[in-house]
Protein backbone atom coordinates (compact mmCIF):
# COMPACT_ATOMS: atom_id res chain seq x y z
CA UNK A 1 0.00 0.00 0.00
CA UNK A 2 2.64 2.32 0.94
CA UNK A 3 4.49 1.61 -2.50
CA UNK A 4 1.13 2.40 -4.24
CA UNK A 5 0.66 5.44 -2.55
CA UNK A 6 4.31 6.66 -3.45
CA UNK A 7 3.48 5.92 -7.22
CA UNK A 8 0.31 7.83 -7.03
CA UNK A 9 2.36 11.17 -5.95
CA UNK A 10 4.62 10.55 -8.28
CA UNK A 11 1.82 10.41 -11.01
CA UNK A 12 0.10 13.31 -8.92
CA UNK A 13 3.43 15.60 -9.23
CA UNK A 14 3.73 14.58 -13.19
CA UNK A 15 0.24 15.78 -13.92
CA UNK A 16 0.92 19.34 -12.14
CA UNK A 17 4.48 19.25 -14.36
CA UNK A 18 2.18 19.21 -17.16
CA UNK A 19 -0.27 21.58 -16.17
CA UNK A 20 2.45 24.18 -15.94
CA UNK A 21 4.02 22.95 -19.47
CA UNK A 22 0.93 22.90 -21.00
CA UNK A 23 -0.02 27.25 -19.58
CA UNK A 24 3.66 28.24 -20.82
CA UNK A 25 3.31 26.38 -24.30
CA UNK A 26 -0.18 27.98 -24.95
CA UNK A 27 0.76 31.36 -23.75
CA UNK A 28 4.14 31.38 -25.16
CA UNK A 29 3.98 30.17 -28.19
CA UNK A 30 0.17 30.08 -28.81
CA UNK A 31 -1.03 33.22 -28.53
CA UNK A 32 -1.09 34.55 -25.32
CA UNK A 33 -3.94 32.41 -23.95
CA UNK A 34 -4.39 29.86 -21.08
CA UNK A 35 -4.86 26.51 -21.55
CA UNK A 36 -5.89 25.17 -18.05
CA UNK A 37 -6.72 28.62 -16.19
CA UNK A 38 -9.85 29.63 -17.53
CA UNK A 39 -10.37 32.57 -15.21
CA UNK A 40 -7.67 34.03 -17.02
CA UNK A 41 -9.29 33.21 -20.13
CA UNK A 42 -12.73 34.61 -18.67
CA UNK A 43 -10.88 37.64 -17.81
CA UNK A 44 -9.07 38.51 -21.18
CA UNK A 45 -12.37 37.58 -22.73
CA UNK A 46 -14.18 40.37 -20.72
CA UNK A 47 -11.54 42.97 -21.58
CA UNK A 48 -11.53 42.66 -25.33
CA UNK A 49 -15.07 42.40 -25.31
CA UNK A 50 -14.96 46.29 -23.67
CA UNK A 51 -11.74 47.62 -26.06
CA UNK A 52 -13.90 46.33 -28.88
CA UNK A 53 -12.22 43.40 -29.98
CA UNK A 54 -15.12 41.22 -30.68
CA UNK A 55 -13.16 38.37 -32.66
CA UNK A 56 -10.27 38.61 -30.38
CA UNK A 57 -12.55 38.13 -27.70
CA UNK A 58 -14.20 34.88 -29.21
CA UNK A 59 -11.29 33.23 -29.32
CA UNK A 60 -10.86 32.88 -25.86
CA UNK A 61 -14.37 31.28 -25.86
CA UNK A 62 -12.77 28.48 -27.66
CA UNK A 63 -10.20 26.97 -24.96
CA UNK A 64 -13.03 27.90 -22.40
CA UNK A 65 -15.48 25.58 -23.76
CA UNK A 66 -13.06 22.94 -24.73
CA UNK A 67 -12.03 22.62 -20.94
CA UNK A 68 -15.72 22.42 -20.03
CA UNK A 69 -15.65 18.82 -22.70
CA UNK A 70 -12.38 17.54 -21.55
CA UNK A 71 -13.83 17.64 -17.86
CA UNK A 72 -17.56 16.15 -19.15
CA UNK A 73 -15.30 13.45 -21.63
CA UNK A 74 -13.77 12.39 -18.36
CA UNK A 75 -16.73 12.63 -16.18
CA UNK A 76 -18.26 10.07 -18.69
CA UNK A 77 -15.28 7.65 -18.95
CA UNK A 78 -15.45 7.91 -15.52
CA UNK A 79 -18.96 6.47 -15.22
CA UNK A 80 -18.65 4.26 -18.01
CA UNK A 81 -15.75 2.14 -16.79
CA UNK A 82 -15.93 -0.12 -14.32
CA UNK A 83 -12.89 -0.88 -11.90
CA UNK A 84 -12.92 -4.50 -12.36
CA UNK A 85 -11.77 -3.42 -16.18
CA UNK A 86 -8.31 -4.61 -17.76
CA UNK A 87 -7.95 -1.31 -18.85
CA UNK A 88 -8.45 1.50 -16.30
CA UNK A 89 -10.13 5.05 -16.59
CA UNK A 90 -6.92 7.09 -15.65
CA UNK A 91 -4.89 5.53 -18.82
CA UNK A 92 -7.63 6.23 -21.16
CA UNK A 93 -7.87 9.95 -19.71
CA UNK A 94 -3.92 10.08 -20.58
CA UNK A 95 -4.10 8.11 -23.56
CA UNK A 96 -6.63 11.18 -24.52
CA UNK A 97 -4.22 13.94 -23.51
CA UNK A 98 -1.85 12.02 -25.51
CA UNK A 99 -4.12 12.04 -28.22
CA UNK A 100 -4.24 16.13 -28.10
CA UNK A 101 -1.07 16.86 -27.20
CA UNK A 102 -0.35 15.61 -30.88
CA UNK A 103 -1.92 18.01 -33.21
CA UNK A 104 0.06 20.63 -31.90
CA UNK A 105 3.79 19.69 -33.08
CA UNK A 106 1.95 20.23 -36.66
CA UNK A 107 -0.14 23.19 -36.03
CA UNK A 108 2.33 25.95 -37.79
CA UNK A 109 2.55 29.20 -35.09
CA UNK A 110 -0.11 32.24 -36.52
CA UNK A 111 -3.53 31.92 -36.92
CA UNK A 112 -4.36 28.39 -36.45
CA UNK A 113 -3.27 29.32 -32.70
CA UNK A 114 -6.69 28.81 -31.61
CA UNK A 115 -6.89 24.75 -32.72
CA UNK A 116 -3.55 24.09 -30.28
CA UNK A 117 -5.28 25.81 -27.72
CA UNK A 118 -8.45 23.82 -27.91
CA UNK A 119 -7.05 20.55 -28.09
CA UNK A 120 -4.75 21.24 -24.94
CA UNK A 121 -7.71 23.03 -23.32
CA UNK A 122 -9.60 19.87 -23.64
CA UNK A 123 -6.85 17.52 -22.49
CA UNK A 124 -6.44 19.71 -19.45
CA UNK A 125 -10.34 20.04 -18.74
CA UNK A 126 -10.00 15.79 -18.61
CA UNK A 127 -7.06 16.19 -16.23
CA UNK A 128 -7.89 18.59 -13.80
CA UNK A 129 -11.40 16.10 -13.66
CA UNK A 130 -9.29 12.83 -13.06
CA UNK A 131 -6.74 13.66 -10.88
CA UNK A 132 -8.02 15.23 -7.79
CA UNK A 133 -6.24 13.14 -4.67
CA UNK A 134 -3.07 11.99 -3.65
CA UNK A 135 -2.50 10.90 -0.46
CA UNK A 136 -5.85 11.57 0.80
CA UNK A 137 -5.58 14.93 0.02
CA UNK A 138 -7.81 16.86 -2.60
CA UNK A 139 -5.31 18.59 -5.19
CA UNK A 140 -5.44 20.75 -8.79
CA UNK A 141 -3.07 19.61 -11.13
CA UNK A 142 -3.84 22.21 -13.90
CA UNK A 143 -3.30 25.57 -11.46
CA UNK A 144 -1.69 26.40 -8.32
CA UNK A 145 -4.41 28.26 -6.51
CA UNK A 146 -6.24 25.80 -5.05
CA UNK A 147 -2.98 24.00 -3.35
CA UNK A 148 -1.39 27.04 -2.14
CA UNK A 149 -5.04 27.70 -0.79
CA UNK A 150 -4.47 24.09 0.82
CA UNK A 151 -0.77 24.95 2.04
CA UNK A 152 -2.57 28.00 4.06
CA UNK A 153 -5.31 26.13 5.06
CA UNK A 154 -2.84 23.73 6.60
CA UNK A 155 -0.16 25.94 7.89
CA UNK A 156 -3.58 27.66 10.15
CA UNK A 157 -4.26 23.87 10.98
CA UNK A 158 -0.29 23.31 12.23
CA UNK A 159 -0.47 26.86 14.44
CA UNK A 160 -3.39 26.46 16.30
CA UNK A 161 -3.30 22.48 16.47
CA UNK A 162 0.18 21.82 16.87
CA UNK A 163 -0.14 18.80 14.75
CA UNK A 164 3.43 18.03 13.08
CA UNK A 165 1.06 15.87 10.34
CA UNK A 166 -0.47 19.54 8.83
CA UNK A 167 3.68 20.72 8.31
CA UNK A 168 3.91 17.26 6.01
CA UNK A 169 0.48 18.41 4.21
CA UNK A 170 2.14 21.48 3.53
CA UNK A 171 5.55 20.14 2.22
CA UNK A 172 3.06 17.72 -0.49
CA UNK A 173 1.72 20.84 -1.95
CA UNK A 174 4.62 22.87 -1.83
CA UNK A 175 6.39 19.89 -3.96
CA UNK A 176 2.80 19.73 -6.55
CA UNK A 177 3.28 23.62 -6.72
CA UNK A 178 7.56 23.21 -7.54
CA UNK A 179 6.23 20.99 -9.92
CA UNK A 180 3.71 23.13 -11.72
CA UNK A 181 6.48 25.56 -11.97
CA UNK A 182 9.04 23.15 -13.07
CA UNK A 183 7.12 22.58 -16.14
CA UNK A 184 6.65 26.33 -17.23
CA UNK A 185 10.39 27.10 -16.90
CA UNK A 186 11.30 24.24 -18.74
CA UNK A 187 8.63 24.55 -21.46
CA UNK A 188 9.48 28.46 -21.55
CA UNK A 189 13.25 27.38 -22.08
CA UNK A 190 12.21 24.76 -24.72
CA UNK A 191 9.89 27.02 -27.08
CA UNK A 192 12.91 29.92 -27.16
CA UNK A 193 14.91 27.07 -28.67
CA UNK A 194 12.61 24.98 -30.83
CA UNK A 195 9.29 26.64 -30.90
CA UNK A 196 5.84 24.69 -31.17
CA UNK A 197 7.81 21.47 -30.34
CA UNK A 198 7.93 22.22 -26.98
CA UNK A 199 4.71 20.63 -26.49
CA UNK A 200 6.98 17.61 -26.31
CA UNK A 201 7.88 18.31 -22.61
CA UNK A 202 4.09 17.36 -22.00
CA UNK A 203 4.47 14.32 -24.30
CA UNK A 204 7.00 13.10 -22.26
CA UNK A 205 5.40 13.79 -18.78
CA UNK A 206 1.67 12.45 -19.49
CA UNK A 207 3.79 8.98 -21.13
CA UNK A 208 6.32 8.39 -18.02
CA UNK A 209 2.44 8.86 -16.14
CA UNK A 210 0.78 6.11 -17.71
CA UNK A 211 3.55 3.82 -18.02
CA UNK A 212 3.76 4.42 -14.06
CA UNK A 213 0.04 3.76 -13.69
CA UNK A 214 0.19 0.86 -16.09
CA UNK A 215 2.13 -1.18 -14.14
CA UNK A 216 0.80 -0.42 -10.62
CA UNK A 217 -1.69 -3.16 -10.08
CA UNK A 218 -2.73 -2.49 -6.76
CA UNK A 219 -5.68 -0.38 -7.28
CA UNK A 220 -7.06 2.80 -8.54
CA UNK A 221 -4.28 5.17 -8.62
CA UNK A 222 -6.21 8.61 -8.10
CA UNK A 223 -8.62 7.28 -5.21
Amino acid sequence: MKQNMSEKYIVALLMCFTGGAFDAYSYYMRGKTFATMQTGNMILLGYNLVNGEKIKALMYLIPIFAFFFGAFISQCLSNLIKEDKLIRFEQIVILFEIICVIPSFFIEEGNLNFLSNMFISLASGAQLNTFRKTKGLAIATTMCTGNLKSIGEAFGNFVTRHDKHYLLNMLLYFALILSFFTGTIISFCLAKVIGIYAVVVSLISLIIGLLIITFNKKDNIVK
